[in-house]
């Protein structure tokens, strides 16, 4: 076995055939509780983050974010608010956004498998 590009590659014995297996189908059997109730937890925000009433929210909360500057005189507080809240919710998109890539690039290993394996059977079979 050898490591390509963050995917192992398989000889087929006796046929000198490749078949590739995505490294995460390998480490899907011991994944732990954490990691499980992780990828629940991401597939709950990403279903609840889709649609148009996602970008109302935002506009609602822009809007109040607008008002209450003026409100409170631009402070200190106001502006270390603002940012922190920001941080915090770039940092949880970025993570859900990686987290939903590697689910879609998984689901796309375990096609390509099925495909290769079907043609290394059809091509044993010849």
């Amino acid at each position: 076995m050898a490591h390509v590009n963050n995917v192992l590659v398989v000889w087929a014995v006796g046929y000198g055939q490749q078949t590739r297996v995505g490294a995460d189908l390998l480490r899907r059997s011991v994944q732990s509780d954490s990691i499980r109730a992780l990828d629940a937890s991401v597939r709950g925000i990403a279903r609840e983050f889709r649609g148009p009433a996602v970008f109302r929210r935002s506009c609602c909360v822009l809007l109040c974010w607008t008002l209450l500057g003026p409100v409170l005189g631009y402070s200190g507080t106001w502006q270390m608010v603002t940012s922190f809240g920001l941080v915090v919710l770039l940092y949880l998109a970025v993570s859900v956004i990686r987290r939903t890539q590697e689910r879609y690039s998984e689901a796309l290993w375990t096609k390509l498998d099925a495909v290769l394996g079907a043609m290394a059977i059809a091509h044993s079979s010849e």
